[in-house]
């Protein structure tokens, strides 16, 4: 696999499941969050579907204070995981690949959007090197009002609801490849994450070649605190 379609994969995990958290909250060890996954991998350039389970995963923390990175695994049905290194602020420092490869970002990137109040909005920016290419990460998120989501783990009252739209721009010095995905997504505190995720990738300019958009589900099928 092309490095530049592995470092897709990366930002889009960091991206499928955004969201809100409580800025103050840290993972457990163990903790685990399972979610029925229908459709392809979100805003991923490969049509394939994933159906089956999505599986989200405290598997440990590193260090102290200021230093303490929690490493969190998500997988998806017949992929490789991807292991996020995540500090106190819940932003992700390096990411590390079932391909060998390792991503770090500077500034790092959030690995999902803080507790926003009703119709606050928030933007975040980042721009790196990959190789040869030059990436940029844009994502918006907007709280829209309150909602009660239905899903396999039970009913959430009052969840939160973001809607995201998050832009990645990939550069050489010949192409640009845009990808753009849309998402609303459903938080609750009492299963510490997202419940619901839809998402939308528009269709994709590979140089000429358009690439069909698509759609992808994920709801809550079990929840875990962990400790």
């Amino acid at each position: 696999m092309k490095k530049w379609k592995i470092l897709i994969l990366v930002l889009i995990g960091i991206i499928g499941m955004a969201g809100a958290s409580e800025k103050d909250d840290l993972f457990q060890t163990g903790e685990k969050w399972i979610y029925k996954h229908q459709g392809p991998k979100p805003g991923s350039l490969n049509p394939k579907k994933l159906n089956g389970d999505r599986i989200r995963k405290c598997l440990s923390s590193q260090g102290n204070n200021e230093n303490k990175r929690w490493v969190v695994e998500e997988k998806y049905p017949t992929e490789e995981g991807f292991r996020y290194f995540i500090d106190r602020n819940r932003l992700v420092n390096k990411i590390e690949t079932g391909f060998d490869t390792t991503v770090h970002f500077n500034p790092p990137i959030p690995f999902d959007c803080q507790i926003l109040q009703k119709d606050e909005e928030k933007e975040y920016h980042s721009e790196f090197n990959f190789g040869r290419l030059l990436v940029s990460y844009m994502v918006k998120s907007k709280r829209l009002k309150n909602e009660t989501v239905i899903v396999p783990a039970g009913e959430f009252n009052d969840c939160h609801h973001y809607h995201n739209i998050t832009i990645i721009t990939f550069r050489n010095e010949s192409a640009k490849t845009v990808i753009r995905l849309t998402q609303d997504v459903f938080y609750h505190p009492k299963a510490h994450g997202i419940v619901m995720e839809i998402s939308k990738r528009s269709p994709v300019d590979l140089g000429g070649k358009i690439l069909d958009g698509q759609t992808s589900t994920s709801v809550l099928k079990f929840y875990h605190r962990g400790g």
